[in-house]
């Protein structure tokens, strides 16, 4: 998928004149071993079809890459395949039939070494 810059500079896209859905909030990112990270955040909308997840590396990143898509309701990921004590840097945004919602807040965080 292509990169996407800038932590906020993407408004939400909506179709048809209806509300996108609300942003998720409250992102957190903690290094879960060597190669991976957990993500937590809080679900805001009733209506996404799901959420998709893109990651940057390093600290103060602005270069991001979606990598994973996660189902309605889902507020945790496991991120794997990642390099030892590298800088991680995550965003979310909630997704329906109507359009993509803005981003959540960012989250850092370091694997372990």
């Amino acid at each position: 998928m292509a990169p996407l810059q800038g932590p906020r500079d993407d408004p939400a896209v909506t179709g048809g004149g209806a509300a996108a859905p609300a942003a998720p909030s409250g992102l957190t990112a903690t290094a879960a071993s060597r190669t991976q990270a957990r993500l937590t955040w809080t679900d805001n909308v009733d209506d996404e079809t799901g959420d998709r997840i893109e990651r940057c590396q390093g600290t103060g990143c602005t270069t991001f890459t979606e990598i994973a898509t996660v189902g309605a309701g889902t507020t945790t990921l496991l991120d794997g395949g990642l390099t030892r004590n590298t800088a991680y840097t995550y965003r979310v945004r909630a997704f329906n039939t109507t359009g993509t919602s803005a981003y959540s807040n960012t989250a850092t965080t370091r694997t372990t070494r």
